[in-house]
């Protein structure tokens, strides 16, 4: 009986230390996880800070490019001042006839 009662004890003994080194090692891989998270969220609020500028950036060489290249009043195609000299032309007959 004594004998039974020493095993038991020694089973729980193993039982609690095998628990706490489990828990342990839990823990552990929480706080290492906690970590890479951490740096993780750190990575990617300083990459999206970057991307934010880089995309400010862009936006405003590409509006200057826009204002630079392209005119404020566009300047009419050959083909429409074409039809704006035969429209005046019309009307000049017009006015011949009247």
């Amino acid at each position: 009986m004594k004998e039974m009662e020493n095993l038991k004890s020694k089973h729980l003994s193993l039982k609690l230390e095998v628990e706490q080194a489990h828990l342990e090692e839990f823990n552990g891989f929480n706080q290492e996880w906690d970590g890479k998270m951490r740096q993780y969220e750190e990575a990617k609020k300083a990459e999206e800070e970057r991307l934010e500028e880089k995309h400010k950036k862009e936006f405003e060489e590409k509006t200057e490019q826009f204002k630079t290249k392209i005119p404020e009043k566009p300047k009419p195609s050959s083909e429409v001042l074409n039809l704006k000299r035969i429209q005046a032309n019309l009307a000049k007959q017009k006015e011949y006839l009247f």
